[in-house]
């Protein structure tokens, strides 16, 4: 794999209610980002990483419930939504530091969106 970005990122879909810690691979060439559940392990799933998905920048969002519930304060700290299949699919990619989480983003955006108009 040329230009391709590894690591641990918690990974939820928007119909779970629980994150999960997964290794995850941005295959450039691929326009593909893979999903395991470690690192040694085949992926367990996969989002395509096209053009016209919505990569959102969830890093200072809250939850209705973050006023009730202190425990959700930074729910999306540091988050990255991807709606993918026309906003029906929906994953949330947390990572665990600001510098991840800015290098995650931009990798996300530059093999989804790089290639258009050219």
């Amino acid at each position: 794999m040329s230009n391709s970005k590894e690591g641990w990122l918690k990974i939820k879909k928007q119909d779970q209610s629980k994150w999960h810690r997964r290794f995850c691979i941005i295959d450039w060439d691929k326009s593909v980002l893979f999903i395991a559940s470690k690192s040694d392990t085949r992926y367990r799933d996969w989002i395509k990483l096209l053009p016209n998905i919505i990569i959102n920048d969830l890093e200072y969002s809250f939850t209705n419930e973050s006023n009730n519930n202190n425990n959700n304060h930074n729910l999306f700290n540091n988050t990255i939504e991807i709606l993918a299949n026309n906003g029906t699919s929906i994953h949330y990619l947390q990572a665990e530091t600001k510098k991840d989480y800015d290098s995650w983003l931009l990798a996300l955006k530059q093999t989804a969106y790089s290639r258009v108009g050219g």
